[in-house]
């Protein structure tokens, strides 16, 4: 049997072909996948590296598809090289998508915009008894230009049963999630609550509006990092004058009831839907016409992260550009010994490649394996 690494392009699972790489992490590998019965439908394809992990992320999935918000699972199933979850393929993540704008952040009503819709995305899944416990921007990717749609939910949980009881938990389980986004009680090992997903919705709108956060430099410090964000939502907040007073108000309740029995969503919709029809702030589209120009077709900047960036994992790459590179390669490779064959045959009429280069240019071609000199 076959592990993650051993993966070539041009494997495929039922219908799907694998094409490229889109990313890698400690829960596996996603691939940017063609159907051979549709060659016009595309689709991400996620290989786990344990099937535990595997089992749970589809279950909730599958539990959630229905939601325009949340991405959707095409198929799943066992293979001759893991456990394959086929998902649908969308655009940037809004990391990315910030990182592209000339300023590097967003509009103060873009800002606003992301921040309900990921709300409301959020309040569905907390309906159904899961947390995400990754919120971050990485993990919200654009769907067709005009949404967004929440994925990998490689570390969510079930807080409750079907029937409304909580489950049981691990306290002091120790710290899950992404330093920069997470809440102070993840930070503290607590199992991460519906609330504490709400707040990093919220540090995703101020980074958004602000184009950082205050603690963003202390990547290599997580004690650090937390005493940033206790200062920041008990005082510091306030003499940043470009987040409005309503955002705040919302922000403040939500870490004021964190052991509330269920969060305030009507009362924080209601603060930002207040903003929206005080100020003239069109609810749609949710990103403006300069921002919409910044955007690349969809089929060229699908990317994926399947593993939260805890410390251990912030060194995984996120595209492998060693295979890109061998790619490129290949292809100059071939085109050399396409052009040397044409000028020998023009000299020579009678010349006739030996079978057994024949046999090597195919190989090469199909990107069977990579030239280990260089020409």
């Amino acid at each position: 049997m076959e592990t993650t690494k051993d993966i070539a392009i041009g494997k495929s699972f039922n219908n799907w072909i694998i094409i490229n790489k889109l990313g890698e992490g400690g829960f596996g590998s996603v691939y940017k996948c063609q159907n051979t019965i549709d060659p016009t439908q595309f689709a991400a394809l996620k290989i786990f590296c344990q099937d535990n992990d595997a089992l749970t992320e589809t279950k909730i999935i599958r539990k959630l598809e229905h939601n325009e918000g949340v991405i959707n699972m095409i198929e799943c199933g066992y293979s001759d090289f893991g456990y394959i979850m086929v998902m649908d393929i969308h655009g940037i993540n809004l990391k990315v998508f910030k990182e592209k704008l000339p300023e590097h952040h967003f509009t103060q009503d873009t800002s606003l915009r992301l921040l309900l819709r990921m709300i409301k995305i959020l309040q569905f899944i907390h309906k159904e008894g899961i947390v995400h416990c990754d919120i971050k921007p990485s993990n919200f990717v654009v769907k067709g230009k005009e949404d967004i749609v929440l994925i990998d939910f490689g570390i969510a949980e079930y807080y409750q049963d079907q029937f409304g009881n909580k489950t049981n938990r691990k306290e002091h389980r120790g710290f899950r999630g992404t330093l920069q986004y997470a809440s102070v009680n993840a930070h503290l090992g607590k199992p991460v609550s519906r609330t504490d997903d709400l707040v990093s919705a919220f540090f995703i709108y101020f980074e958004n509006i602000l184009g950082t956060l205050p603690w963003n430099s202390l990547t290599d410090s997580p004690q650090q990092i937390c005493e940033k964000k206790i200062q920041f939502k008990e005082s510091g907040i306030y003499k940043y004058t470009q987040i409005q007073m309503p955002v705040i108000n919302s922000f403040q309740t939500i870490i004021e009831n964190v052991d509330a029995t269920e969060p305030s969503y009507t009362f924080i919709m209601n603060k930002l839907s207040s903003l929206f029809v005080e100020q003239h702030i069109p609810l749609i589209p949710i990103f403006n016409e300069k921002e919409l120009s910044i955007l690349p077709e969809e089929e060229d900047y699908c990317q994926y992260r399947t593993v939260p960036s805890t410390p251990k994992n912030c060194k995984l790459k996120k595209i492998n550009q060693i295979d890109e590179a061998q790619s490129v390669e290949s292809q100059n490779t071939t085109s050399y010994l396409d052009d040397l064959f044409k000028t020998m045959k023009e000299q020579l009429p009678s010349f006739h490649p030996l079978p057994k280069i024949s046999s090597f240019v195919s190989k090469l071609k199909s990107n069977d394996f990579n030239l280990p000199f260089g020409l």
